[in-house]
Parts: structure tokens; C-alpha cells; sequence
């Protein structure tokens, strides 16, 4: 209900019909040739997983390469039970966090991690305590606590 108002993050393929430049695009949707890869250092090791795609993007806008995003063919992401695991929840905060270090300004992070801590907040109140899922309670309690 809340995708009327506020974007999801991630791009769903389904819902763009014409090709654009956006400013990054999920990591099941990446097609890099290799000199560009190689140009800008491959991956961040710092970066496990979830936050590898919009790093990559930013550093081939860095490089003065451009991000495409082309409707067809089409490419269906399967995703697998591990993308909603406490270990994912936890890993995609975590590369959010090291991303606002590694790219913005110092003294943006504090906002950055109250905006991360309000979310949590929010989750763990509605998943964790009003629809008691153990699991997302756990996870949020944790994302609370780093």
C-alpha cells in the first residue's frame, strides 16, 4: 500500500517499457563488459552482498560511464529464500551504511543512521510486535542495536 506513495528502491522490470539512464539498477539486471569492470576495480570487497549494485553503478558514473536500463530482452530475477533471511536484512543495512560512509559527506551519517534506526523502528513495531513475526522481530531488534 505504501508503493503509491513512496518508490520502491528496487527497479521492477515490468514497470518501465522504454530504455533510460537511471542511477543504478539491481544487480540481477547488470550486464558489465569486462573492461569496464576491470576499469573501475571490480567489486568492493568491504561489500558482501546488497549494496554491490548501486557501488558498482556509482563508480562507472565515476568513471564516466553511463547506466542503461533496456526493457527487452526480458530478465526475471528468481529470488531465492536467503534475499529475506535475518543474515540479508541485516547485510543490506550494513552496505547501506558503509555506502553513505564511502560516498557522502561525514557529517551526513548520523542522519543517514537515524533514518536507517527509524525504519527498523517502524518494522520491528509492525512485523515484529503487531503481526508477531519471530524472525523480523529479532532481525530489527538487532538492526537496533548496531
Amino acid at each position: 500500500p505504501f508503493s503509491y506513495f513512496i518508490r520502491p528502491v528496487h527497479l521492477r522490470a515490468s514497470a518501465f517499457t522504454k530504455a533510460f539512464s537511471p542511477d543504478w539498477l539491481q544487480g540481477a539486471f547488470l550486464l558489465i563488459p569486462r573492461l569496464a569492470f576491470s576499469k573501475i576495480g571490480g567489486f568492493d570487497e568491504q561489500i558482501f552482498m546488497y549494496a554491490e549494485d548501486i557501488d558498482i553503478c556509482l563508480r562507472l558514473k565515476q568513471a564516466g560511464l553511463n547506466i542503461y536500463y533496456q526493457p527487452a530482452p526480458f530478465i526475471t530475477h528468481l529470488q531465492s529464500k536467503a534475499s529475506s533471511s535475518s543474515f540479508a536484512l541485516l547485510s543490506e543495512i550494513d552496505g547501506i551504511k558503509y555506502l553513505v560512509k564511502k560516498y557522502l559527506p561525514t557529517w551526513q551519517y548520523p542522519l543517514a543512521n537515524l533514518i536507517i534506526k527509524t525504519g527498523s523502528l517502524l518494522r520491528f513495531l509492525i512485523f515484529g510486535i503487531i503481526l508477531a513475526d519471530d524472525q523480523k522481530r529479532h532481525v530489527y531488534f538487532t538492526a537496533l542495536s548496531r
